[in-house]
């Protein structure tokens, strides 16, 4: 027998690449008959070709010894007459088949494995199934004898397999195995018209492209089942057996990103940003343990009345609806965008005064440090926000008490995070005096507290609005580390 050359090595290492791109042909029913964008697709290049035409084994000296007489032909497949079929008999057909090296007569008898009196791609894909174990190239013949009548052209019954709900994307889908199945069909139903998945399967599961659902946020896959059968009028006919059918609903995707809140007094508007495959929004809340719907909306905004001054969580869950039939069914996102908001207090009083010189802080402040003309009355803190702020109101004076009181419910009003101050501050002698002032924290976004004095401002005449613990000047020496005595008293 002849050594292989160094060019019948290459071409053998070649040949593992080739195998693996025509396994697809191989194992797919689909192939059938010559296909020039499959042949073209074959990497075969002009080197290997030439390798696979150079005589790696002698036609006439193939079995070490015992030669194939002149008068007999090559065993079917079995191009380069070596006795076996094997990847350099893949490799010459190949090479033919794309017009890049020519084969003596009896290799293209046996080359031409279909019987079919052409070489071409479907029998390059019969001999590469044949060398991979896929099928062996007779499988035709060895097919059952059924009559045309016996025929299913598909399946009369299917298995209704368990929903699937899932946002827009592949989708895999699996089920029994069919015992004498050759492969499977799989389709799928949208909008009333059925199409192919993908190329048939001969494994019990697929792959649902996202694409294929396009268009619907409902489709049914429909899996069939097939032998090959022979036939009096036909060879390598499909019949069908009983399938499997699954439904697929689109539900929405989550709301991207945090829900927007604007409040004003006994209100909260939230804004969110639109999901994909969403119909309408479904935004619940909760408060004092009450979880209840408050809206379903189509639209990205709504606006609810609040209870003020209270703890409230929202939750805004997009959802879709599809038809099956007579049913609707009903899908939600498999997550909610949550916010929890401490909703504004509301002070009546304040706010009929902000009604009159606006709904800012800085007329607030002005306000209270401008038209409260300073009178006594007690000053200890004792009587807490709400009844010196009614008593600047009612009465339209007041001490430091009263003027911060005022103050501080018309910011809690307007949204800042407020709280008056009963303390000191500390004379020149080092001695406290009683007196009251604001504190904003995270003021306009800082991180940082801020002090409010609107009686700072009518007695001295310097500006009190939004001073710095020991860095504004002027200031009053304010006892910020409580001293003597310093606390919140709202």
């Amino acid at each position: 027998m002849k050594k292989l050359s160094g060019k019948a090595l290459a071409a053998a290492a070649a040949a593992a690449i080739l195998m693996s791109q025509l396994t697809a042909f191989a194992a797919n029913e689909e192939t059938g008959g010559e296909d020039d964008a499959a042949v073209k697709e074959i990497a075969v290049s002009d080197d290997e070709a030439a390798t696979a035409d150079e005589d790696t084994t002698s036609d006439e000296d193939a079995t070490d010894g015992e030669a194939t007489t002149e008068e007999e032909d090559y065993a079917r497949g079995d191009v380069n007459n070596d006795g076996e079929l094997n990847v350099t008999d893949v490799v010459k057909v190949a090479a033919y088949v794309k017009g890049l090296a020519g084969l003596s007569p009896k290799a293209e008898k046996a080359a031409d494995v279909n019987y079919s009196g052409d070489i071409n791609i479907t029998d390059l894909a019969m001999l590469a199934a044949e060398v991979k174990g896929i099928r062996p190239m007779n499988w035709i013949e060895l097919l059952d004898d059924v009559a045309d009548s016996d025929v299913v052209s598909a399946p009369k019954n299917y298995t209704k397999l368990s929903d699937i709900f899932t946002e827009r994307k592949d989708v895999s889908m699996s089920w029994d195995a069919v015992g004498d199945a050759s492969g499977y069909v799989v389709t799928c139903v949208k909008n009333g018209a059925e199409t192919n998945i993908s190329m048939t399967t001969t494994t019990n599961s697929a792959v649902i492209p996202a694409y294929k659902l396009e268009g619907a946020n409902y489709a049914t896959i429909r899996v069939k089942p097939f032998k090959y059968c022979n036939t009096e009028t036909r060879q390598a006919v499909r019949t069908f057996m009983d399938g499997y059918e699954e439904d697929i609903f689109i539900r929405p995707a989550a709301v991207s990103g945090n829900i927007g809140v604007t409040q004003v007094p006994k209100s909260v508007t939230l804004s969110w940003s639109a999901a994909a495959d969403a119909d309408a929004y479904e935004v619940r809340y909760s408060v004092d343990g009450k979880n209840e719907l408050f809206i379903k909306t189509s639209t990205l905004t709504c606006t609810m009345q609040v209870q003020p001054d209270k703890d409230y969580s929202f939750w805004v869950t997009p959802v879709s609806e599809a038809k099956r039939g007579g049913e609707t069914v009903s899908m939600s996102a498999d997550s909610s965008a949550k916010t929890d908001v401490h909703t504004l207090p509301y002070y009546e009083k304040a706010a009929k005064k902000l009604d009159q010189v606006g709904w800012n802080l800085e007329s607030a402040f002005y306000w209270c440090s401008h038209s409260l003309p300073y009178v006594y009355t007690n000053q200890d803190g004792s009587m807490g926000m709400e009844w010196y702020a009614n008593y600047g109101f009612n009465n339209g004076c007041g001490n430091c008490y009263v003027m911060a009181a005022c103050f501080c419910e018309m910011a809690k009003m307007l949204g800042y995070d407020a709280h008056q101050i009963a303390g000191n501050t500390i004379n020149r002698y080092n001695a406290p005096h009683d007196h009251s002032w604001v504190e904003i924290d995270n003021y306009n976004g800082t991180g940082q507290t801020y002090i409010f004095d609107p009686d700072f401002t009518l007695e001295f005449g310097y500006n009190g609005f939004a001073l710095q613990y020991g860095i504004s000047k002027p200031s009053l020496n304010y006892d910020y580390y409580g001293k003597f005595f310093k606390r919140r008293i709202s």
